[in-house]
């Protein structure tokens, strides 16, 4: 299995903190939250789907995916989660190993389990201990 493309959807979701006195952090001020979505497509026809939370930069996060993470992944064998991830880590580390590159690689992630699940038929949770305890030994 191959992933064969990546998506990103840019989302702004309205947000309300449900009081009237005023927040002192410039974040809590905010009436919306980003995010980004990730859509991974692989040759077998599985989808993945992740999310990122991204602050107040969705579009730093979804530039880092599509010009920074997304070459390093098309043609990988997204069943190697571990691998891509720690593969990712080490090649984008010059740009922060927190932030907007970890927003990135987060969302990449929770797709790649996505589709380990889908294609194991196996829960998330499920698939992910096993490959913890594979890697363990």
């Amino acid at each position: 299995m191959k992933v064969t493309g990546i998506e990103v959807y840019e989302l702004q979701i309205p947000f309300s903190r449900g009081v009237k006195k005023k927040a002192t952090s410039n974040f809590l001020k905010a009436d919306a939250l980003d995010f980004c979505l990730i859509k991974i497509e692989t040759d077998v026809g599985i989808v993945g789907w992740g999310d990122a939370f991204a602050f107040h930069c969705r579009r730093s996060v979804a530039e880092a995916i599509n010009h920074m993470i997304k070459p390093h992944l098309i043609g990988k064998n997204p069943m190697d989660v571990q691998q891509i991830n720690f593969e990712l880590q080490k090649t984008l580390h010059l740009f922060g190993r927190y932030g907007i590159t970890m927003f990135a690689i987060s969302a990449v992630d929770i797709a790649l389990w996505d589709i380990v699940s889908k294609f194991s038929k196996l829960p998330v949770s499920y698939t992910h201990l096993r490959a913890h305890e594979t890697s363990l030994h």
